[in-house]
């Protein structure tokens, strides 16, 4: 046997190394923990998340792993975008049962399910999705809040919980670890 031959199989298991390792710092799978997300996600299900990623490209309404920029736990926590830097967020203090004449029935049956519908809690949206919220804007008091540059507004999908920006203020760029690629 030549030294090329002997060559070959070792490049290419050093590559096929090489690659897998590259591949594992650059995408990893991540389990939910708790309800936050929920409809889109639940307790146990798992994402795959890319840690390689543009702040720029990020649209709204794309799901996040972020590092808690309120806390020091260490722990990270997945939201969804709402709004990017630039863009204006409304917040509005709503009764559950108020919602019931704004938000069409698919979207509203996933809040009224487990809520006693005298509880208010905080409604936050953008420019960006904005329409189906325009009779809140309208007959109710809101917040505006243009985000800063490096600053996004998330939140989990299930409104009733906190520990996002309606209660903590924008995130940080610095603080979003990766992008969710696919619910696997």
């Amino acid at each position: 046997m030549t030294d090329s031959n002997l060559l070959f199989p070792f490049l290419y298991i050093a590559t096929l190394l090489f690659l897998i390792f590259l591949i594992r710092k650059i995408l990893f799978i991540a389990e939910v923990k708790g309800n936050s997300m929920w409809p889109s996600l639940k307790n146990g299900d798992r994402v795959l998340v890319s840690r390689i990623f543009f702040p720029d490209l990020i649209k709204s309404g794309s799901i996040v792993i972020l590092a808690p920029w309120f806390t020091c736990i260490d722990q990270y926590i997945i939201k969804r975008i709402i709004a990017k830097p630039n863009d204006e967020v409304y917040i509005v203090g709503i009764k559950l049962k108020e919602l019931q004449d704004i938000l069409p029935n698919d979207i509203f049956s996933y809040y009224c399910l487990t809520i006693p519908p005298d509880l208010e809690i905080k409604v936050a949206f953008s420019n960006n999705n904005l329409s189906p919220f325009l009779e809140l804007i309208i007959n109710h008091n809101y917040g505006i809040t243009k985000l800063p540059e490096r600053r996004f507004f998330v939140t989990g999908d299930w409104m009733p919980e906190v520990g996002d920006s309606r209660s903590h203020g924008p995130c940080p760029t610095k603080s979003i670890k990766g992008l969710v690629l696919k619910i696997l």
